[in-house]
Protein backbone atom coordinates (compact mmCIF):
# COMPACT_ATOMS: atom_id res chain seq x y z
CA UNK A 1 0.00 0.00 0.00
CA UNK A 2 1.19 3.49 -0.98
CA UNK A 3 2.06 6.01 1.66
CA UNK A 4 -1.33 8.25 0.45
CA UNK A 5 -3.51 5.16 0.26
CA UNK A 6 -2.12 4.63 3.90
CA UNK A 7 -3.58 8.46 4.81
CA UNK A 8 -6.64 7.80 3.00
CA UNK A 9 -7.53 4.35 4.76
CA UNK A 10 -6.66 5.80 8.37
CA UNK A 11 -8.02 9.28 8.40
CA UNK A 12 -11.65 8.53 6.42
CA UNK A 13 -12.27 4.54 6.52
CA UNK A 14 -13.12 2.95 9.46
CA UNK A 15 -9.71 0.53 11.21
CA UNK A 16 -8.96 -2.49 10.03
CA UNK A 17 -8.80 -5.73 12.03
CA UNK A 18 -5.01 -6.03 13.59
CA UNK A 19 -3.66 -8.63 11.57
CA UNK A 20 -4.90 -7.51 8.09
CA UNK A 21 -3.66 -3.81 9.16
CA UNK A 22 0.21 -4.71 10.70
CA UNK A 23 1.81 -5.02 7.09
CA UNK A 24 0.95 -1.14 6.44
CA UNK A 25 2.23 0.00 9.75
CA UNK A 26 5.75 0.87 8.48
CA UNK A 27 7.14 4.00 10.06
CA UNK A 28 7.56 5.75 7.01
CA UNK A 29 3.62 5.68 6.56
CA UNK A 30 3.36 6.45 10.39
CA UNK A 31 5.53 9.41 9.84
CA UNK A 32 3.79 10.91 6.87
CA UNK A 33 0.35 10.78 8.92
CA UNK A 34 1.77 12.19 11.78
CA UNK A 35 2.77 15.38 9.41
CA UNK A 36 -0.51 15.46 7.58
CA UNK A 37 -2.46 16.18 10.66
CA UNK A 38 0.32 18.49 12.14
CA UNK A 39 -0.01 20.55 8.71
CA UNK A 40 -3.92 20.29 8.81
CA UNK A 41 -4.14 21.82 13.00
CA UNK A 42 -1.22 24.54 11.74
CA UNK A 43 -3.26 25.55 8.87
CA UNK A 44 -6.46 25.75 10.61
CA UNK A 45 -4.45 27.39 13.39
CA UNK A 46 -3.95 30.35 10.96
CA UNK A 47 -7.07 30.26 9.40
CA UNK A 48 -8.59 32.56 11.57
CA UNK A 49 -11.97 30.11 12.50
CA UNK A 50 -10.50 29.49 16.32
CA UNK A 51 -11.87 31.66 18.55
CA UNK A 52 -9.13 33.73 20.60
CA UNK A 53 -10.12 31.70 23.70
CA UNK A 54 -9.17 28.61 22.44
CA UNK A 55 -6.05 29.68 20.94
CA UNK A 56 -3.69 29.17 23.39
CA UNK A 57 -4.88 25.11 23.29
CA UNK A 58 -4.45 24.75 19.94
CA UNK A 59 -1.14 26.22 19.60
CA UNK A 60 0.22 23.24 22.72
CA UNK A 61 -1.35 21.17 20.14
CA UNK A 62 0.67 21.98 17.08
CA UNK A 63 3.46 22.21 19.22
CA UNK A 64 2.84 18.75 20.69
CA UNK A 65 2.32 17.60 16.83
CA UNK A 66 5.81 19.61 15.86
CA UNK A 67 7.79 18.31 18.55
CA UNK A 68 6.19 14.35 17.75
CA UNK A 69 7.26 14.41 14.26
CA UNK A 70 10.75 15.87 14.48
CA UNK A 71 11.24 12.53 16.89
CA UNK A 72 10.03 10.41 14.24
CA UNK A 73 12.38 12.41 11.26
CA UNK A 74 15.10 9.85 11.35
CA UNK A 75 12.89 7.13 11.40
CA UNK A 76 13.53 6.40 15.26
CA UNK A 77 14.03 8.70 17.98
CA UNK A 78 17.33 10.60 19.19
CA UNK A 79 18.65 11.32 22.11
CA UNK A 80 19.55 14.89 21.33
CA UNK A 81 16.64 15.53 19.62
CA UNK A 82 14.64 14.23 22.75
CA UNK A 83 16.65 16.29 25.04
CA UNK A 84 15.80 19.52 22.99
CA UNK A 85 12.21 19.10 23.02
CA UNK A 86 12.30 18.55 26.54
CA UNK A 87 14.68 21.82 27.18
CA UNK A 88 11.86 23.76 25.11
CA UNK A 89 8.81 23.29 27.04
CA UNK A 90 7.29 25.88 28.56
CA UNK A 91 4.52 25.76 31.73
CA UNK A 92 1.04 24.46 30.11
CA UNK A 93 3.75 22.59 27.06
CA UNK A 94 2.96 18.83 26.24
CA UNK A 95 5.21 16.32 24.52
CA UNK A 96 4.16 13.39 22.97
CA UNK A 97 5.87 10.36 21.76
CA UNK A 98 5.67 6.91 20.38
CA UNK A 99 7.76 4.01 21.78
CA UNK A 100 7.29 1.86 18.93
CA UNK A 101 9.24 -1.45 20.42
CA UNK A 102 6.94 -1.28 23.88
CA UNK A 103 3.63 -0.65 21.52
CA UNK A 104 3.52 2.38 24.00
CA UNK A 105 2.46 6.39 23.55
CA UNK A 106 4.36 8.93 26.47
CA UNK A 107 2.94 11.95 27.60
CA UNK A 108 4.72 14.89 29.25
CA UNK A 109 2.68 17.94 31.06
CA UNK A 110 4.51 20.90 32.06
CA UNK A 111 2.91 22.46 34.99
CA UNK A 112 4.25 25.62 37.36
CA UNK A 113 6.14 22.95 39.96
CA UNK A 114 6.35 19.66 38.41
CA UNK A 115 6.24 17.39 34.84
CA UNK A 116 3.35 14.94 34.89
CA UNK A 117 4.73 11.75 33.33
CA UNK A 118 1.97 9.30 31.28
CA UNK A 119 2.10 6.10 29.44
CA UNK A 120 -0.53 4.04 27.55
CA UNK A 121 -0.85 1.01 25.04
CA UNK A 122 -1.10 2.11 21.75
CA UNK A 123 -2.52 -0.80 20.40
CA UNK A 124 -4.20 -4.03 21.78
CA UNK A 125 -3.44 -7.19 21.39
CA UNK A 126 -5.00 -9.23 18.71
CA UNK A 127 -6.75 -11.84 20.58
CA UNK A 128 -8.18 -9.22 22.86
CA UNK A 129 -9.73 -7.67 19.68
CA UNK A 130 -10.95 -9.98 18.16
CA UNK A 131 -12.12 -12.38 21.02
CA UNK A 132 -14.41 -9.07 22.57
CA UNK A 133 -17.50 -9.12 21.65
CA UNK A 134 -19.26 -5.57 20.74
CA UNK A 135 -16.99 -2.72 22.03
CA UNK A 136 -13.35 -3.03 23.03
CA UNK A 137 -12.63 -0.69 26.33
CA UNK A 138 -9.62 1.21 26.58
CA UNK A 139 -8.36 3.99 29.13
CA UNK A 140 -6.43 6.66 27.75
CA UNK A 141 -3.93 7.37 28.87
CA UNK A 142 -2.73 5.13 31.64
CA UNK A 143 -0.80 5.61 34.63
CA UNK A 144 0.30 8.80 35.45
CA UNK A 145 3.84 9.87 37.37
CA UNK A 146 4.84 13.11 38.79
CA UNK A 147 8.34 14.03 38.31
CA UNK A 148 9.29 17.90 40.50
CA UNK A 149 10.19 20.77 38.25
CA UNK A 150 13.71 21.09 39.74
CA UNK A 151 14.40 17.44 39.09
CA UNK A 152 12.92 17.01 35.64
CA UNK A 153 15.14 20.19 34.48
CA UNK A 154 17.80 18.83 35.79
CA UNK A 155 20.70 18.19 32.35
CA UNK A 156 21.84 14.77 33.84
CA UNK A 157 17.69 13.53 34.20
CA UNK A 158 16.82 14.66 30.87
CA UNK A 159 20.00 13.29 29.57
CA UNK A 160 19.34 9.81 30.86
CA UNK A 161 15.30 10.16 30.59
CA UNK A 162 15.73 10.44 26.32
CA UNK A 163 18.65 7.68 26.25
CA UNK A 164 16.06 5.62 27.65
CA UNK A 165 13.24 6.34 25.84
CA UNK A 166 15.23 5.80 22.57
CA UNK A 167 16.96 2.60 24.32
CA UNK A 168 12.75 1.56 24.61
CA UNK A 169 11.96 2.40 21.66
CA UNK A 170 14.62 0.28 19.46
CA UNK A 171 14.88 -2.49 21.85
CA UNK A 172 13.00 -5.70 20.34
CA UNK A 173 11.89 -7.96 23.49
CA UNK A 174 9.20 -9.95 21.57
CA UNK A 175 10.23 -11.42 18.25
CA UNK A 176 7.31 -10.91 16.64
CA UNK A 177 6.98 -7.24 17.41
CA UNK A 178 8.67 -6.17 13.98
CA UNK A 179 10.51 -7.06 10.76
CA UNK A 180 11.91 -5.92 7.43
CA UNK A 181 10.68 -5.57 4.33
CA UNK A 182 12.67 -4.10 1.19
CA UNK A 183 14.70 -2.62 4.05
CA UNK A 184 11.93 -1.07 5.53
CA UNK A 185 11.37 -1.16 9.45
CA UNK A 186 7.72 -2.88 9.93
CA UNK A 187 5.88 -1.67 13.19
CA UNK A 188 3.41 -5.30 14.31
CA UNK A 189 1.51 -3.37 17.10
CA UNK A 190 -0.85 -5.34 17.69
CA UNK A 191 0.63 -8.10 18.76
CA UNK A 192 2.52 -6.62 21.37
CA UNK A 193 0.39 -7.43 24.02
CA UNK A 194 0.06 -11.40 22.83
CA UNK A 195 2.94 -12.91 24.84
CA UNK A 196 1.05 -11.53 27.68
CA UNK A 197 3.71 -8.44 28.52
CA UNK A 198 2.31 -4.97 29.31
CA UNK A 199 4.85 -3.26 27.28
CA UNK A 200 3.70 0.61 28.89
CA UNK A 201 4.63 -0.91 32.06
CA UNK A 202 8.58 -1.31 31.32
CA UNK A 203 8.62 2.72 30.77
CA UNK A 204 6.96 3.43 33.76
Amino acid sequence: MSTLEYLVYHVFLPPKLPEKDAEEHMVINETALCRTVLKSATKYLGSGLVAEEYRSDRRVLVGMLDHLAKSQAAGEMMTEVLKDSFLSMREGDVRAFLVREQNAGVIFRKHATEVVYEAFEVQPPTEKVTSTQGKLSCSYPGPAISIPLHHFEYPLFLRELSSFLVQMDSDTLDSAATSKKAGAKRVHAGDAGDAGTHYPLLIM
